[in-house]
């Protein structure tokens, strides 16, 4: 693995760590497709157990397992949280050939009209910490507007039983043990509507990769009012996996 020393190049570059990976076994730059879809946390995906044992192609990644490796699209599945973490796992994602990201994971509403199940798509997101200050960008960080707009229509189309799908911003914020009352109002009046961890990091790099990315919200709790509403896990994990059927519609 190579360095650098001195000068405004980085020390460790996205496709030393993957050339890292690679000859270490871990990694197979082959296998990352061009569309990749990643949901944080388990995933049961139904279109997936009804596959037969033999079309069930995967790999073990050091992020997660990867569906339909060396596809054109597949979905990782991944328990890691954070803007950090995902700011690392885009990086090498994208060093290793990914064009597109559409990520789904969880979020909180900031709003009154939100309820556990609603499922928002982000194409924005405001950041007054984390890694899209290290890529130079905030505090609004954009996604892929295109991208955004085409994920909304299918999930939102005749059949699917999601009913509207708003496009929105986010506000993602580093640690959520510490959003206060008064940080969240500034974040409405910024047009936030829904609070996560991840949508700013992951537009910074795709931003700066030249590549697109959108993140599939599903709102599982709720910093509206004056005290927290507790998530219903059970009416996540099936909109889900409602989410993930639609948006991979082909096994993978």
């Amino acid at each position: 693995m190579s360095v650098s020393h001195g000068g405004d190049r980085p020390i460790l570059r996205p496709g030393d760590y993957l050339s890292f990976l690679e000859d270490a076994g871990l990694v197979d730059r082959e296998s990352w497709p061009a569309e990749l879809t990643i949901s944080i946390g388990p995933a049961r995906t139904s279109q997936w157990n009804r596959l037969r044992r033999s079309e069930r192609r995967s790999v073990s990644t050091p992020w997660g397992k990867l569906r339909n490796p060396g596809g054109r699209r597949g979905h990782l599945t991944t328990p890691l949280m954070g803007g950090a973490a995902m700011a690392s796992l885009a990086e090498l994602v994208f060093e290793a050939g990914t064009e597109r990201i559409v990520l789904v994971g969880s979020c909180g509403s900031l709003i009154p009209g939100y309820g556990p199940g609603d499922v928002v798509v982000v194409d924005s997101a405001l950041a007054t910490e984390g890694p899209a200050a290290a890529y130079g960008q905030g505090p609004i960080v954009e996604g892929s507007a295109e991208l955004a707009a085409d994920v909304a229509a299918r999930l939102a189309g005749p059949g699917t039983g999601l009913g509207h799908v708003d496009v929105v911003r986010s506000w993602t914020v580093a640690v959520p043990f510490l959003t206060t009352a008064d940080l969240r109002d500034i974040a409405v009046s910024s047009n936030a509507r829904v609070v996560e961890m991840e949508a700013a990091s992951l537009f910074a790099v795709a931003t700066h990769r030249r590549a697109e990315a959108v993140v599939v919200g599903i709102v599982a709790d709720g910093l509206d009012g004056s005290e927290w509403a507790a998530p219903d896990l059970p009416t996540v994990g099936a909109r889900l996996d409602e989410v993930l059927a639609l948006l991979l519609g082909d096994g993978t």
